[in-house]
């Protein structure tokens, strides 16, 4: 995200649209030379694959994440107009930027499953929610 900012504020963003088509297009292609063919055997059934859904654990594990999920990835869809006043419109400082934010969040998806299996699920939940929300509430 940062690269496509930086590459946008130079090129124009059509230029970072481009970037990403060809990339895709790229690896639609390795993967259709490189991946040999599969037999598969026959998946599990629709009722099989939902049986999950029902357990009240299951759905409360999906509904957390999903509001988790949302709250950051809301954020970073207004994120240029949110830090315009803070970058004064540049765009290679909006990229800086999203580095800084972009950097601890990949150490943390690292960290967490190292730290939920140490310590188990809820307080790295906590500690995860608490982080999102401080950074949410200080961002403006």
């Amino acid at each position: 995200m940062p690269f496509g900012t930086w590459l946008a504020a130079d090129l124009q963003w059509r230029a970072t649209f481009w970037l990403l088509a060809a990339i895709g297009a790229a690896c639609a292609v390795a993967v259709t030379v490189g991946l040999p063919a599969l037999t598969l055997p026959p998946g599990p059934s629709l009722a099989a694959r939902l049986a999950p859904a029902r357990d009240r654990g299951v759905g409360l594990a999906v509904l957390t994440t999903a509001l988790f999920m949302t709250g950051g990835y809301l954020a970073l869809t207004y994120v240029g107009a949110l830090l315009a006043p803070a970058t004064d419109g540049d765009g290679t400082l909006l990229a800086v930027l999203l580095l800084v934010f972009g950097v601890p969040a990949v150490a943390g998806t690292v960290l967490g499953g190292r730290a939920t299996d140490r310590w188990g699920g809820v307080p790295v939940l906590l500690v995860s929610v608490t982080g999102l929300a401080l950074v949410l509430v200080t961002l403006p």
